[in-house]
């Protein structure tokens, strides 16, 4: 079973190393963005890193997304909610994980990724890190 590795960004400045394992990429993509998922191409131009940046597609209508500088950044236009970073084949169709170049060029910018001690972030704790933080800044 291959890993693939994306990038997870949420609102709150958090950028994690999710390992995912398998290959039910959509279903994965869906759990992070919390909802139907949306490519958007990255700024290659600004920010030296080519690929997606996949979102909720109807994030704008979600009243607990806020908007995400960091992944705007990557994308050059303004995006709310978690996102995800990662590549994609246009031959196959296949989104694909992120190399050890993909994530040297992205650190090599300053974005501090917290790879979980090594062993990267699950889908579902980095999406239940985004939840704990929205239930606390409700009460």
């Amino acid at each position: 079973m291959t890993t693939k590795r994306f990038l997870y960004l949420n609102e709150f400045g958090d950028a994690l190393l999710i390992h995912h394992e398998g290959e039910d990429t959509l279903t994965t993509l869906q759990t992070l963005v919390e909802g139907w998922v949306q490519p958007v191409p990255t700024n290659a131009a600004e920010t030296g890193f080519e690929g997606d940046v996949w979102v909720n597609e109807e994030g704008l209508g979600v009243p607990t997304f806020a908007v995400n500088l960091l992944a705007s950044m990557y994308a050059g236009t303004r995006l709310v909610g978690p996102a995800v970073i990662a590549k994609f084949d246009s031959e196959t169709g296949e989104t694909l994980g992120l190399t050890e170049a993909d994530l040297r060029g992205i650190t090599s910018k300053g974005l501090m990724v917290d790879d979980n001690n090594s062993e990267g972030w699950t889908p579902k704790a980095a999406a239940d890190l985004r939840g704990r933080i929205v239930s606390a800044s409700l009460n």
